[in-house]
């Protein structure tokens, strides 16, 4: 089970945004009640998979189109992914997101960019690489 270290405060902040989700999201409020059902705050919805943080710090992902419910998020590629992404989306966040280890590998996907050249293209711009945009893989 992936689990992030979080501050008291951020896991106060995290708790009220589940609590007041959509909020400035209008276009996802059909998400709201598997946000409160799973007790996760949503950080990105993906064809391969959907990711959301609980209070705790419990990393979890979903199926947005399927039956509700969420199981913990294992895969260290994914959780980096779910970080990153959903600090972008909530830069408070973005103390979560890991520094790049000394283990890591350069993204062989973006070579190390974070975004892949084919993203340049107009109307591709929310396509996340495999590395999630950090531009290294675990």
């Amino acid at each position: 089970m992936a689990r992030v270290a979080v501050s008291p405060e951020l896991s106060s902040w995290i708790a009220r945004r589940i609590a007041a989700f959509p909020g400035e999201h209008e276009a996802h409020r059909w998400l709201a009640d598997r946000v409160r059902d799973m007790g996760a705050l949503s950080l990105g919805l993906d064809m391969d998979g959907s990711y959301a943080i609980r209070a705790s710090g419990e990393l979890v992902e979903f199926d947005w189109d399927g039956p509700s419910g969420s199981k913990s998020l294992d895969d260290p590629r994914v959780v980096n992914l779910a970080l990153f992404q959903g600090s972008l989306k909530f830069p408070e966040l973005a103390v979560l997101v890991p520094t790049r280890p000394a283990t890591a590998t350069t993204c062989e996907h973006c070579g190390g960019e974070g975004k892949l050249a084919l993203t340049k293209e107009p109307g591709l711009e929310n396509i996340v690489c495999y590395c999630g945009g950090l531009g290294w893989l675990p």
